[in-house]
């Protein structure tokens, strides 16, 4: 009788473990760490930067007792840009509908007043970042040029004008004593210490400005760091695990089966393509976003890598570029390699092209002496092909080109450069008149 209740009890015991561990079994979770489930992938290849930053004056000029000075200075851009964040403009007035031609030119290039010129048209809604701009009728305008009347006998305020010059807008806002602002006030006094500028006349569609006399540059080789194309990868792609690679001739191929990106290591350029956003059945983004748009996405994968600023947009095709600046000159080269351009299709990007090396060390090799802009134009305008109309800006910029002895430098030679009929050229070297040195 007692083995029997022994047994009992045994076996009711392990019928209530076996109960607890079939529970435990079921219910048990293991102690894994969290998993985010957004694939990260986030990478910085470079930098992020600020619209200020990128968004930018290239030229600034003071019409001053009849006289023209300019500069393209960085510093004293980068000036300019610092004291127009503490504007507070106020009373808004479109005067476009009240100005004829002469008038036009008179209130943009006229006398006691700074023309802060950008390369291309700039939407309100985006310069909002860096002036406050209290109206609301303007966010689907642009303007390419600032106008500061500088009033001398009335130091309390000033008229400020947003001009888009092709499109004749003028947009007047005024400035609460603009002389109060040491910097606007030391600038305007040491105009003339800056270089002389003449005005040229297009047909009376638009004024040129070129400096007047002959300008020494230095040529200039950089030795150039390149960025892993990897780091493309990781940043363009939205899961790069599923992305494959294949040689080419010239360089590597990446694709996920969506989206694809080539590498040109000749040229240095990385080409990302998302067909789907193919623009040929895209939905049109405003000015403004747009422009928002592509540098919210290079900002996405830091890709500021060298000093690039906007230098033009193309509405119709949905398409903004960025220019590589030197000393705050403009650089070209034929195959891309001195500008990020980017076009949007669908709301997102469709094609990405960009340079991915970066500039390192600089040297100086020689210096070279540009003819003066009366040299220049009278070059240009006395080619029996020229039709004056067609030309719409002149500058100096830098000629890029890889040194051919070491092909890790790339030599930066300064040039005359047009824009004619929207592209810009530059002034071939059979055309040219310099002088050079070794110093």
């Amino acid at each position: 009788m007692r083995y029997e209740t022994i047994k009992s009890v045994i076996l009711t015991i392990l019928a209530l473990l076996s109960i607890v561990l079939t529970y435990n079994l079921w219910t048990y979770q293991p102690a894994y760490d969290t998993i985010d489930n957004n694939y990260i992938h986030e990478i910085s290849i470079s930098e992020k930067r600020d619209i200020s930053d990128v968004v930018r004056p290239t030229l600034l000029l003071f019409h001053k007792y009849g006289y023209h000075y300019g500069t393209v200075q960085p510093n004293v851009i980068e000036k300019f840009i610092q004291m127009m964040k503490k504007w507070d403009l106020y009373d808004w007035q479109d005067l476009s509908e009240e100005l004829n031609s002469s008038e036009f030119f008179s209130l943009v290039h006229g006398d006691q007043r700074i023309e802060i010129v950008f390369p291309d048209i700039v939407p309100f809604d985006v310069f909002n970042s860096v002036i406050s701009i209290d109206d609301d009728s303007l966010s689907n305008s642009s303007f390419d040029r600032l106008i500061i009347e500088m009033n001398e006998s009335n130091k309390h305020e000033a008229d400020v004008y947003f001009v888009n010059y092709e499109k004749r807008l003028v947009i007047e806002a005024h400035l609460e004593s603009p002389l109060s602002y040491p910097f606007l006030a030391s600038t305007w006094e040491k105009a003339e210490d800056y270089t002389r500028y003449f005005d040229y006349d297009v047909q009376g569609i638009r004024k040129l400005f070129l400096p007047q006399d002959a300008l020494k540059f230095s040529v200039i080789k950089y030795y150039t760091y390149v960025i892993n194309p990897d780091k493309f990868k990781l940043a363009l792609f939205s899961d790069p695990s599923f992305v494959t690679k294949d040689l080419l001739d010239q360089g590597d191929q990446y694709t996920d089966g969506t989206s694809m990106m080539n590498v040109d290591y000749q040229r240095s350029l990385i080409t990302y393509v998302n067909p789907a956003n193919n623009r040929v059945s895209f939905s049109m983004l405003k000015n403004g976003d747009l422009l928002q748009q592509t540098i919210d996405f290079i900002n996405d994968h830091g890709g500021w890598t060298d000093d690039y600023l906007y230098f033009g947009m193309s509405p119709a095709e949905q398409k903004v570029s960025f220019r590589l600046f030197i000393d705050g000159f403009p650089v070209f080269n034929e195959e891309g390699m001195a500008e990020i351009v980017e076009f949007w299709g669908n709301n997102e990007i469709y094609k990405y092209v960009r340079p991915f090396y970066t500039l390192n060390l600089p040297l100086t090799a020689e210096h070279i002496t540009l003819p003066s802009g009366y040299e220049m134009l009278d070059q240009l305008v006395n080619r029996p092909d020229f039709e004056l109309e067609y030309l719409e800006d002149v500058t100096i910029g830098y000629k890029m080109y890889r040194d051919p002895q070491t092909p890790k430098v790339l030599i930066f030679e300064p040039s005359w450069y047009y824009r004619y009929g929207g592209s810009w050229l530059r002034l071939t070297s059979d055309e040219e008149v310099t002088n050079r040195g070794l110093e």
